[in-house]
């Protein structure tokens, strides 16, 4: 069974997932594969899981602010660089974690 830090360690696993895909989906903004309707529900998608975060999270976020802006800014610096690697780069990415 998952302790509570589990959970909320997954949930911030979660929105970190959801940066990448949102900024994934960024990265084909101006080829023939951008699809506006895609890229929407992946926002509100996004929206459900922070206010998901919000509520589990909280005590987390609000400890230490400069910690909490620290890994938002992590996260999102993760997301682009992943977004932007093609697929055998993200494999070797993730063998060297």
């Amino acid at each position: 069974m998952k302790t509570d830090l589990d959970m909320r360690l997954t949930l911030v696993t979660l929105l970190t997932t959801s940066v990448v895909f949102n900024e994934s989906l960024d990265e084909l903004k101006e080829t023939s594969f951008n699809k506006g309707k895609l890229k929407a529900v992946a926002k509100q998608f996004e929206i459900q899981i922070v206010k998901s975060c919000n509520k589990q999270v909280n005590t987390m976020w609000t400890t230490d602010e400069e910690i909490a802006s620290e890994l938002t800014q992590s996260i999102r610096g993760i997301a682009k660089h992943v977004a932007s690697l093609p697929p055998y780069e993200i494999v070797k990415f993730y063998k060297e974690l």
